[in-house]
């Protein structure tokens, strides 16, 4: 009888215990089903107590100047979402809790469905607006001792894109300004965003309303400018860490938990892979019974930033460009030579339950906006490779930006870099499932896979050797940015000290050699990457585009290839055909999936899209071409053009011997450019065969006047049929010569594009003359002299004439194959 009492009365003081703890009540506002997914939506709100004086809530800033109710409690509450099988028998167990980023609702996706995964979304940001569409949380303000309310200064920085006489700052809309005519508020401008100093703005140039900054003269593209002034009563934003974990506390442990699991993973991406990092390393993965609150964490594209959240005056909304990475930056103990601290993400005394973690990381992060992630297996001072802990995997998606473009992919300006479109979101799928078996089943994740100083994989960005693409800028000497202060440390771990750049090694494409690599970069288009500088009109153009990549696509062609001066293959060097460009991705997706970074289900999707990028970028590369050329000029013989003339019986007025005007090479390559570029060009057409006769006489500037007024994009030179023989080597380079007199008067001071086709009837002094003196102008050769050797290409093979002068030129089929040639040359598609 005692015995039972006496373990009644222990289990009652448990679920007390347990009740007065983290979440004290659950408000449920609407439950809806969520169409033919079998899943149900569930909204509401949680309310929250902690007690202050516990160790695990103690690391809250300003906890101990928070207001508490009656038992010694701080309250506060969160907006609540809750997607789960209404079929309880479908349910796995296990709770994806996603971090909303700034807000932002989770999508219910598919493979999230067809394993009955449980999904949680928990408010955790002051700072962002009241909305039926966002989660958001309430927390309470610090307040002086004797109740009055805290005064301090805030701040926020930004970099306009174009000039603007106002600006929004969506950052402090929280922080109304006391007295913004007082002697705290301050505009600075400065020419970098990540490094200090700046300038002040004299006060009576800049004024302030609503939360809108507006200064005389405008704000000018790609400065910075960082404003100050004074604010009250600063919300106790650390208590965000503190509703994530108490929510998912609740939901495993809750004897009220609306949809009860035995595990719990977070995923947060960018900000919200950041406040995961941040999470851990403060040891908010303890709740107050000391259980542990998440059995996985995944943080996606942090880097080795760590969200600024959980101290005064926090601005979690804000993009915090070059401002989120401070020591420590890896899991593991290390010593900072810059401040002589010593501790780790993982390992430090708040840590008392790690969770198995998986970081994934794109190119961008290891480049731009002072997220440094190569510091996260790196030493402090990034000379040395280091091991993450057993519990830790790192993967790095190579070739990828911040958040793929989407695609077609578009530039920011004209003339800009397009996008980066490389997604790796298949991926991070197969590795979340990976996390579910790790935790669940312990099956052993895929290996790591990032860049490093072992395999000269991870090098110095003054190392780096990047090819000269055109319209991208040499990268080698970017900067990290300076380390933020770390508020754990009264000192700041060395506050302000520049941050090592290491980047991934690329090859000779540019494309990242390291990591995971997707079709994309393994078997590529194009050159990929997680950084691109700003363009000229954006300003501040040694400076890069916040977390935004670049793709710039391979030449369709050889002669394109040159044109442009790249010194990467084209496709047609690389890929014999679309097919077999097809048969190099499905073995690169095979490999990805026999290490299982993808499932099986992903080969077939991927394949399609390969296949549509690669039609999108034949496409593309045509029509782009062809958009540059507006104007076009022919010159040549009557192959190009003749008039009528009775005594050979020729009624026709366009390239002798087409069966109609359409059919002649000048009007089948003009339809290829206009079927390209949507629009037909300007077009001059001249026979200039006296030119051929007697080119030594030739008066280019009087006779070709016209032309040279014209100013044509694009030149077609189809001569040499009527030059007479060539018998000396001094006839060859007296014909050279002339060729290249009229060429360089064509051309001018622009920069047309000339193509120079050989004869039709093959003759091997007049063609080598014409490619040399095509050569001294850089124009392109195109080698036309096989098609002469086919008698089909000939008119009298289509049609009976009089003349056999008339029956020799190209007929119809000829001539299809001249514009073919042509065409290809230019990059356009054939006319259909």
């Amino acid at each position: 009888m005692f015995r039972s009492l006496f373990s009644y009365l222990i289990v009652l003081l448990c679920l007390t215990t347990v009740a007065s703890a983290g979440v004290v009540r659950v408000e449920v506002s609407e439950r809806k089903d969520l169409g033919g997914s079998g899943y149900e939506e569930i909204v509401g709100r949680l309310h929250f107590e902690i007690d202050p004086s516990l160790p695990e809530n103690a690391i809250i800033a300003d906890i101990e100047l928070a207001p508490v109710n009656a038992a010694g409690k701080v309250s506060f509450s969160s907006d609540l979402r809750i997607l789960t099988p209404k079929d309880k028998k479908r349910r796995n167990g296990a709770a994806w809790v996603e971090i909303p980023n700034r807000g932002g609702k989770a999508k219910l996706e598919d493979w999230i469905t067809e394993n009955g995964f449980t999904v949680l979304n928990v408010g955790w940001e002051f700072d962002v607006p009241a909305s039926e569409n966002k989660m958001r949380i309430d927390v309470p303000s610090a307040k002086n001792p004797d109740g009055s309310p805290i005064r301090g200064v805030v701040n926020a920085n930004f970099t306009p894109s174009k000039l603007a006489e106002t600006q929004t700052l969506t950052d402090l809309a929280d922080y109304p300004p006391v007295d913004i005519d007082g002697p705290d508020s301050r505009l600075i401008i400065r020419t970098q965003a990540a490094f200090p100093g700046g300038t002040e703005v004299p006060r009576e140039l800049w004024s302030w309303e609503d939360n809108r900054l507006r200064l005389k003269g405008g704000f000018e593209a790609g400065k910075n400018y960082e404003i100050f002034y004074l604010a009250e009563s600063p919300p106790i934003a650390g208590l965000g860490y503190a509703a994530i974990r108490d929510a998912v506390a609740w939901l495993k442990h809750g004897s009220d938990s609306l949809a009860p699991v035995t595990h719990a993973y977070a995923f947060g991406s960018s900000q919200c892979g950041r406040f995961l990092r941040d999470f851990m390393y403060l040891g908010f993965n303890s709740d107050e019974q000391g259980r542990q609150a998440l059995d996985g964490v995944m943080a996606h594209i942090a880097g080795a930033g760590r969200l600024v959240l959980n101290q005064r005056w926090s601005t979690p909304r804000g993009l915090a460009g070059y401002y989120t990475t401070s020591y420590p930056f890896a899991d593991t103990v290390l010593v900072d030579p810059v401040s002589g601290h010593r501790e780790g993400v993982l390992e430090n005394p708040r840590v008392k339950h790690a969770p198995k973690v998986f970081y994934t990381t794109t190119a961008a992060e290891y480049w731009g906006a002072g997220r440094v992630a190569a510091l996260t297996h790196t030493d402090p001072a990034g000379t040395k490779d280091i091991d993450f802990p057993e519990n830790v995997r790192s993967y790095f998606l190579a070739g990828t930006q911040h958040g793929p473009s989407s695609f077609p992919p578009t530039s920011l300006v004209e003339g800009a870099p397009m996008g980066n479109p490389v997604n790796g979101n298949d991926v991070i799928t197969a590795l979340r499932l990976a996390m579910h078996r790790w935790v669940t089943e312990d099956t052993a994740p895929p290996p790591s896979a990032y860049p490093k100083f072992k395999d000269g994989t991870l090098i110095p960005v003054a190392d780096i050797q990047f090819p000269s693409i055109p319209g991208m800028t040499q990268p080698n000497s970017l900067k990290a940015g300076p380390r933020v202060r770390n508020p754990q440390w009264p000192d700041g771990a060395g506050e302000g000290a520049e941050l090592p750049l290491l980047v991934p090694k690329v090859d000779a494409d540019g494309n990242d050699i390291a990591g995971i690599r997707m079709p994309g970069v393994a078997v590529p288009l194009g050159t990929a990457t997680g950084w691109v500088f700003r363009p000229e009109s954006m300003g501040s153009p040694d400076e890069l585009v916040l977390l935004r990549g670049a793709w710039v696509p391979f030449a369709v062609t050889e002669s394109q290839r040159k044109k442009n001066n790249d010194p990467r293959p084209s496709l047609e060097k690389r890929y014999p055909s679309k097919e077999a460009y097809l048969r190099k991705v499905k073995a690169a997706l095979q490999e990805l999936i026999d290490q299982r970074y993808l499932g099986e289900a992903d080969l077939e999707p991927q394949l399609k899209t390969a296949g549509e990028r690669w039609d999108w970028v034949i496409a593309q590369s045509s029509a782009s071409a062809q958009a540059r050329y507006q104007k076009v000029l022919f010159l040549g013989n009557s192959i190009t053009k003749h008039g009528p003339k009775a005594d050979i019986d020729w009624s026709g007025n366009w390239g002798m011997a087409a069966s109609a005007e359409s059919k002649d090479y000048v009007h089948l390559v003009t339809k290829a450019l206009t079927e390209s570029s949507g629009k037909a060009p300007k077009t001059l057409i001249r026979n200039i065969a006296d030119f051929e006769r007697s080119h030594a006489d030739y008066d280019v500037a009087s006779k070709l006047k016209e032309a040279i007024d014209f100013d044509a994009d694009l030149i077609i030179l189809a001569i040499g049929e009527n030059v007479p023989a060539l018998k000396t080597p001094e006839d060859q380079a007296a014909f050279q010569a002339n060729v290249t007199r009229l060429l360089t008067a064509l051309k001018g001071n622009r920069k047309p594009t000339i193509l120079v086709r050989s004869c039709f009837w093959e003759n091997t002094a007049k063609d080598e003359a014409l490619r040399q003196a095509c050569d001294s102008i850089d124009g392109q050769f195109v080698n036309i002299s096989k098609l002469g050797k086919d008698e089909r290409n000939y008119g009298r093979s289509e049609r009976s004439f009089q003349h056999a002068g008339v029956a020799n030129h190209p007929g119809d089929r000829g001539m299809a194959a001249i514009a073919n040639a042509l065409i290809e040359a230019i990059g356009a598609d054939a006319p259909k």
